[in-house]
């Protein structure tokens, strides 16, 4: 069992790729790449304001897509338990 956040966002995002769902992480992390290219394209043009500006909007709009994924993660962990709990117990029967 993992604690770290990285770690489950990565987990989560694994099973949210698994069943590509249309949801809310889908919202973020569309404006989070666009965010990127941004601070991207504002550096190559020696724009050091904006370039802050959108990599620390596309950093915020990251870890809220991680917070999204460790969310989905542990829904996704719990459910599986449940799931092997009713397996279980069809088994004991």
């Amino acid at each position: 069992m993992t604690s770290s956040l990285p770690s489950k966002a990565i987990l989560g995002e694994e099973l949210w790729l698994d069943e590509r769902p249309r949801d809310a992480a889908m919202a973020v992390n569309a404006p989070g790449a666009v965010a990127g290219i941004t601070a991207v394209v504002a550096a190559w043009n020696r724009r050091p304001a904006q370039a802050v500006t959108a990599t620390a909007i596309q950093m915020l709009l990251q870890l809220g897509y991680w917070r999204q994924m460790v969310t989905y993660y542990e829904r996704g962990r719990s459910a599986g338990a449940r799931r092997r709990s009713a397996d279980s117990a069809v088994v004991r029967s």
